[in-house]
């Protein structure tokens, strides 16, 4: 396992998506396990849909968070995108990046929900 893939593993103890199934959309719960990282800076972006709740700005030490994203109304697709933090060390300064995909379909019977981090 990567460095990268080691601290992200240790930062984000806990990543949960929960996709309804008549809405077709996520939500994703976060909790930062580091005792000395924070996560700063959240970016998104998606291919199809829309972030209905945004990120929280920082996720501070023990803290839990959620963000949410849903399809767009009327359109024959689902939720799709990225969203990223930065990860600061104990100085403050960004060492590394979280990254967190989800897919969520608009059509079960063509796809599956995907999640990564």
């Amino acid at each position: 396992m990567s460095k990268m893939l080691s601290t992200a593993s240790d930062v984000v103890g806990v990543a949960q998506v929960i996709a309804e199934e008549g809405d077709r959309s996520v939500t994703i719960h976060l909790i930062n396990h580091s005792k000395s990282h924070i996560l700063v800076h959240p970016r998104f972006h998606t291919s199809s849909g829309f972030c209905s709740d945004p990120p929280q700005p920082t996720v501070q030490s023990g803290e839990t968070v959620k963000c949410s994203f849903n399809k767009t109304a009327g359109a024959a697709r689902g939720a799709v995108g990225v969203m990223t933090y930065d990860i600061t060390n104990s100085s403050n300064e960004v060492f590394q990046r979280l990254a967190i995909m989800f897919s969520v379909p608009y059509d079960y019977n063509l796809y599956e929900n995907y999640f990564a981090v």
